[in-house]
């Protein structure tokens, strides 16, 4: 009997298993499990220990810059915080390109792209990361009124 047949025959006599956060592979069951099963466990321990680990160990987490590409979900949308999290990019909506009038200086004058796409005709300075922390809709415009939001708004 393989490693793969015993763990089988061990779910289908009603055999749950679980991993430990130590790494440890955790046993329960309803009833008193058959001796073969459990001598077939034995005999095969490491290698069941693999297989449970690799089948009940969460998936690795996605790579921000990989959220875009996921079906909708819980992990989905964290992936999506990670990358709005990520250093240089919006923390709206993740972007990674920021432009600004030429005409401004200051690392509070730069604007997401995706969000607030500068207005045609206006001469802009771009790049692909934001230093600093990153900023959308509140200072991201270099002012803001009474209502907290933007004093200089592109029209877009």
């Amino acid at each position: 009997m393989t490693a793969k047949a015993a763990l089988a025959a061990a779910e289908a006599a009603g055999l749950r298993f679980t991993l430990a956060t130590d790494g440890r592979v955790l046993m329960t069951a309803a009833a008193e499990p058959p001796a073969d099963v459990v001598q077939a466990l034995r005999q095969h321990k490491a290698d069941v220990a693999a297989l449970l680990a690799m089948r009940l160990a969460p998936p690795p987490a996605p790579s921000p810059a990989d959220w875009r590409d996921m079906p909708f979900g819980s992990r989905r949308g964290a992936a999506f915080r990670s990358a709005r999290m990520a250093t240089g990019a919006c923390s709206c909506c993740a972007g990674l390109r920021w432009w600004r009038g030429a005409d401004e200086a200051g690392p509070e004058h730069w604007r997401c792209d995706a969000c607030h796409p500068p207005p045609e005709g206006l001469n802009t300075i771009t790049k692909s990361r934001r230093d600093g922390g990153a900023a959308c809709i509140f200072g991201a415009f270099g002012g803001s009124t009474a209502w907290g939001l933007p004093a200089q708004r592109a029209n877009s």
